[in-house]
């Protein structure tokens, strides 16, 4: 709904400076000209405006709050670390490397366009030669829990027992929980949408039979706006001594429970709601504590390397929201077979709800070439659906995917040395440092989810 909006206003904004541009030319006359305005991009012909509402849309996702309080990547580009302040800008070149982005546009002129519209011109700003793009108002660190307030719990999303690979699954769909709440009326649209899971214990762990791997069964819905997060409330949460809400929401065959997250977090004991909060802000006994925590600390870590072997990288188009890494890994590793010690030969790099991604093999393999002929036949499909397109990279475009990757990986290094170098105590012993962490030590701190990108 966002993008239709954004596409009816670049209509506007192109009717207007026809009109002034032919003179004595009617409005009809100028809209069948902006019919017209077409471009190419990836050698294929696509209307300007709606990849300029696209993009501006992506931009303005990766720069709100509700992003960049659970981006490491982007928080990093926009905040820095101690030992290397930063100002606030993230270079476009960098924004290209995203996949949700460069699966629309790999024009940086396009992202300068898009970043001029009114939903992003409001919000964020180009530098002055118009290679980097920031925040108009700043994003800070003591903005990070800021997320509390403006949040919905709501449970009771449906859950499969067993999908076709025994595993306990989510029936519906990040996308679909953001797609209901956006189907109603009376607030404004969802900021981020994050489905709840039980963390998966490392091997030497105990399984704690309260804290299986998988779905939870509820999520957070979050919204950009404390005046449309009340609104949302007033609408789907039950006012004091009410049994139903005005408005009683169902996913799936499911009747959602929908509760304030804050208000959820103030009811649970103390040790909970502590831990939720993660920081205790304005108490001024910690203050001494909290200036020795901003010190500079050394960060250190292992750079990425890697020796790739060419051919062996295949990008696909059209990957369906059901897709996942695992579904892309099996596929290919079922068509040019597991080698007996189970070394691991093929890869993924995607994140779920992208339709874009690219399956990079290990070493080279006679099969590959077949492999993408079939996808793009039809022949093998990903999650049951052909894929558009399957191309197997090369050239140019295979050295800048690699390069890209290598410098992403570096860049996801040095960002989680950075956050286990502001967990670690400082006085020794157990603890979390600012407790964003789960049980003893730092524990897991704030990751992505399923959005994680390898």
């Amino acid at each position: 709904e966002v993008v239709k909006e954004v596409v009816k206003e670049v209509v506007k904004e192109v009717v207007t400076t026809t009109k002034s541009e032919t003179g004595d030319a009617t409005v009809d006359e100028a809209k069948e000209v902006e019919k017209e305005e077409v471009i190419t991009i990836k050698n294929e012909i696509v209307n300007e405006p709606e990849v300029l509402a696209k993009i501006a849309e992506r931009l303005r996702f990766f720069f709100s709050n509700a992003n960049l309080r659970i981006d490491n990547f982007m928080k990093r580009e926009i905040l820095g670390t101690k030992m290397e302040p930063v100002d606030g800008s993230v270079k476009i070149e960098t924004l290209l490397m995203f996949n949700t982005i460069k699966s629309i546009s790999d024009d940086l002129a396009m992202i300068v366009k898009a970043a001029k519209l009114e939903l992003c011109s409001s919000f964020l700003k180009l530098n002055e030669d118009e290679t980097a793009i920031s925040r108009i108002v700043p994003f800070t660190w003591d903005m990070m829990d800021g997320n509390i307030p403006v949040s919905l719990r709501v449970d009771n999303l449906p859950i499969k027992e067993k999908d076709d690979k025994g595993r306990r699954v989510y029936e519906v769909s990040r996308q679909d929980v953001e797609k209901l709440f956006n189907e109603q009326e009376g607030y404004g649209p969802v900021a981020l949408v994050r489905l709840q899971y039980a963390r998966r214990r490392r091997d030497d762990e105990p399984q704690r039979p309260t804290s299986l791997p998988g779905p939870k069964g509820w999520a957070l819905v979050e919204f950009d706006t404390v005046e449309d997060y009340q609104k949302a409330e007033a609408q789907l949460c039950c006012g004091e001594g009410e049994e139903k809400p005005k408005t009683v929401l169902t996913l799936g065959g499911n009747e959602l429970k929908i509760h304030s997250f804050k208000k959820w977090i103030d009811s649970k004991p103390d040790k909970k709601r502590k831990a939720a909060h993660s920081a205790n802000d304005g108490d001024d006994d910690n203050a001494e504590k909290k200036e020795e925590e901003n010190s500079p600390r050394k960060v250190v870590y292992n750079p990425f390397t890697m020796d790739w072997e060419k051919g062996c990288a295949i990008r696909m188009k059209g990957l369906v929201d059901t897709c996942d890494r695992e579904a892309l890994i099996s596929v290919a590793e079922e068509f040019i077979g597991k080698p007996e010690d189970d070394k691991r030969l093929v890869f993924a790099d995607f994140s779920r709800g992208q339709t874009e991604g690219v399956i990079r093999f290990q070493e080279l393999n006679d099969k590959i070439a077949e492999f993408t002929k079939k996808l793009n036949d039809g022949e093998i499909t990903i999650a049951g659906v052909k894929v558009e397109s399957a191309i197997l990279l090369e050239g140019e475009e295979e050295e800048e995917y690699y390069t890209n990757f290598i410098a992403f990986k570096n860049k996801q290094r040095a960002t989680q040395a950075e956050e286990r170098s502001q967990k670690r105590p400082r006085h020794g012993g157990r603890g979390g440092g600012r407790g964003y962490g789960r049980g003893r030590g730092s524990g897991r701190g704030r990751g992505r989810g399923s959005q994680r990108r390898n």
